[in-house]
């Protein structure tokens, strides 16, 4: 586990990622199995909670109650961070991102992810990471193996390294030109021909 979180920060690029587990425990405390990059203590100022109270309303505490992925685009201004916001920004944490991990359908805990710029994680970035976060704990519930949910960690934390280092292309700068051309009545020799170009990108 520790070196998928080493992935996410040393490939992808992120300040710090940890990953937890869900206590069933009269507190309902969410408890830290692994964690990469700048921590410098802030998991035990977390005091965190999966219980409905306001310790619980973090983004972690809520993508385990909710079991969905829950996000923090700005440290600063969010007032559901306003508990963790101080120590947060003192380790440089910028956003947040919190994924629910299932196993057989069942949440067992979460991966949290910290980056240093705010609005750090598109719709794009959190679709693949909960596709692959996903995908990797169900299948490697399925043939028994930590070895393959760490491979699929691994290569999410790939494809989120790539995405976040490659510039995109828009392809609304991409047209399709269509090209007409006239010929001479009953005739085989060419008149002329004229073009027409559509703007509009191809939904991919």
């Amino acid at each position: 586990l520790g070196e998928i979180c080493r992935v996410l920060v040393e490939e992808s690029g992120y300040r710090m990622a940890w990953i937890s587990q869900a206590e069933h425990d009269a507190e309902k405390s969410i408890r830290p199995v692994a964690h990469a990059g700048i921590e410098e203590g802030w998991l035990a100022t977390l005091h965190n909670t999966w219980a409905d109270t306001e310790r619980g309303h973090g983004p972690t505490g809520t993508a385990i109650r909710a079991g969905e992925p829950q996000v923090v685009r700005d440290v600063l201004s969010d007032p559901r961070y306003a508990l963790w916001r101080d120590e947060a920004l003192r380790r440089g944490y910028a956003s947040v991102i919190s994924l629910p991990v299932r196993v057989d359908g069942t949440v067992t805990g979460a991966l949290t992810i910290y980056a240093a710029e705010p609005d750090a994680f598109d719709d794009e970035e959190r679709r693949l990471m909960y596709v692959a976060i996903t995908h990797g704990a169900n299948f490697a519930g399925v043939v028994g193996g930590m070895l393959v949910q760490k491979l699929f960690f691994t290569l999410a934390g790939a494809f989120v390294y790539v995405y976040r280092t490659t510039e995109m292309p828009d392809p609304n700068k991409d047209f399709l030109t269509e090209t007409t051309k006239v010929f001479y009545s009953g005739s085989t020799e060419e008149l002329g021909s004229f073009a027409t170009q559509e703007r509009e990108s191809i939904p991919l």
